[in-house]
């Protein structure tokens, strides 16, 4: 709608602005309002003092919504702490600050990549990031030039090099953790357990997600990680030759072209022990998380929108979606009248639309989209309704890409530009035209073909006053 200047950071001030900024453009907003979905901070949703709870006593029907990509990442973050897979983590923000804080180093890297014929990407932070994509995509980019930076590493860390000593140490420290067997072992694992994150993360940020569909990916996401606890496809090859190679005494395990060190038969006994109670760790901490969501009332409801479960020729079709449609009426009964629905005709209208649904427009993916369109006139009630259901949000990820416009474009050098001005440029940020499809040449035109001083064309060169002649002539 508008970017607006927060003056108070607490929950009333926050409350305060959006009730001002909804009555700029002419709507009530303690009538209005369905469902806010926010991060987890004690100003949001504080039980007694958070936002959501200062909005619910006016707006008791409010549906307040923990985005889900938030859950996710703390679900991560829980499952991570005291485990090998932490000091993995943390062995990615080590060799990322390696080679970010020095342009010799990563050239000499490169160089070394170069010589090797191997390919190479900078690595990449791993922390300071808000999704776990960019977690993954920082122990890919360590899996791909795994050769290249042990390589690096150790000519470094040689007595030769002409890096500090201090350094010296350091990078033999890394060194020796990152030709562990143990290391190895657990990175190609992070690397699997990433992978489902990372796509389950990225799946319900995009704004067409509802939230029927986001419940169905979390399930199938649970799916995968239980999947993990054995050899399956979702497993690299890598790791399952690594957790199965001879450990035996004076064994040599090689991972590409490096002898890995510390090879015994405990550590792997260990990490085939771990494995599974990792991903039972993964599991718990995400149900922790997220099944709180299906507590909530208006939540129950949400499955009607599901159209292929319905139970169609069924006999219990009859009475399918019946409570649930009562359920969500006494939700949103308050809202629903003063929008003049009548209450009693919800029920009704839903047990003529899923007949019309199974006898006409069964399969039909565009079903809702009909509903309040083609079909509204006919079944105007339970439309209503329907329209509140797809009003509930799942992620915030678009307000976060917001953000991230905004550091880019408010940057130090211009810390004095307006909120108009940075919303205006917010906007064509993220909702412009992409760059391969924007046609420069009409703003070029009208730039040139607008004065911006006035010595530039058209009028020519300021005329300088007489005075200005006459002590150049003294001069």
């Amino acid at each position: 709608m508008q970017l607006k200047d927060v003056l108070d950071a607490t929950a009333p001030g926050i409350l305060k602005l959006l009730v001002e900024t909804f009555a700029t453009f002419g709507m009530d907003l303690m009538k209005k309002l369905v469902s806010i979905c926010v991060d987890g901070a004690a100003v949001n949703l504080g039980v007694r003092h958070g936002l959501a709870a200062l909005i619910k006593k006016d707006v008791p029907w409010l549906v307040a919504i923990h985005c889900m990509n938030h859950r996710l990442e703390l679900s991560a973050k829980d499952a991570f702490s005291n485990t090998f897979l932490n000091e993995v983590s943390t062995m990615l923000v080590n060799l990322h600050f390696v080679y970010e804080n020095s342009p010799k180093r990563l050239r000499e890297l490169r160089n070394v990549a170069e010589i090797m014929e191997e390919r190479i990407r900078k690595p990449e932070r791993a922390t300071g990031t808000r999704w776990a994509q960019h977690k993954s995509r920082a122990i890919k980019s360590l899996l791909m030039g795994y050769d290249v930076i042990v390589t690096h590493l150790e000519s470094m860390a040689s007595g030769e090099s002409s890096v500090k000593p201090v350094d010296k140490i350091k990078f033999k420290g890394y060194l020796t953790k990152l030709t562990s067997y143990k290391f190895v072992l657990y990175m190609l694992f992070f690397d699997a357990l990433l992978d489902p994150l990372a796509s389950f993360s990225c799946s319900i940020q995009k704004s067409a997600v509802d939230l029927p569909l986001a419940v169905a990916k979390l399930k199938s996401f649970r799916s995968t990680l239980t999947s993990l606890k054995k050899d399956s496809p979702d497993i690299s090859t890598e790791l399952s030759v690594l957790a199965s190679v001879s450990t035996s005494s004076g064994s040599v395990v090689m991972y590409r072209k490096t002898q890995l060190s510390r090879v015994n038969q405990q550590i792997q006994e260990a990490f085939k022990r771990n494995r599974p109670l990792l991903i039972d760790k993964m599991l718990e901490c995400v149900a922790n998380r997220f099944d709180d969501l299906q507590n909530l009332d208006a939540m129950k409801g949400v499955n009607i929108l599901s159209v292929p479960l319905w139970p169609i020729g069924k006999p219990d079709f009859e009475t399918y979606g019946n409570s649930e449609v009562s359920l969500l009426v006494n939700h949103f009964k308050v809202l629903l009248e003063m929008n003049g629905v009548s209450l009693n005709a919800v029920l009704t209208e839903w047990n003529a639309f899923k007949h019309y649904v199974g006898h006409n427009i069964q399969g039909n993916p565009d079903v809702w989209s009909l509903l309040l369109t083609r079909y509204r006139s006919q079944f105007e009630n339970f439309a209503h309704l329907i329209e509140i259901l797809l009003l509930f949000p799942v992620s915030n990820a678009t307000v976060e890409r917001g953000f991230s416009a905004m550091k880019r474009i408010k940057t130090d050098w211009r810390s004095r530009l307006n909120e108009v001005t940075i919303d205006h440029l917010l906007r064509i940020s993220i909702d412009g035209p992409a760059f391969s499809n924007f046609d420069p040449r009409p703003a070029m035109e009208k730039f040139f073909s607008t004065p911006r001083r006035p010595d530039a064309a058209p009028y020519g060169s300021r005329k300088r006053s007489h005075s200005a002649l006459d002590t150049e002539s003294d001069a």
